[in-house]
């Protein structure tokens, strides 16, 4: 999570490999669903 804008982070509509990025504003369930994803990607 940023405080900057999606553009800030997002490079031509694609993350860095090993970034896990959530939006603001987000509801309480999409951070455990990325924290989830984050501790099980290799």
């Amino acid at each position: 999570m940023t405080g900057f804008t999606r553009n800030a982070v997002v490079h031509s509509d694609v993350l860095a490999h090993d970034v896990h990025f959530i939006a603001k504003p987000f509801t309480l369930e999409q951070p455990a669903a990325k924290l989830r994803d984050a501790l099980t990607t290799p």
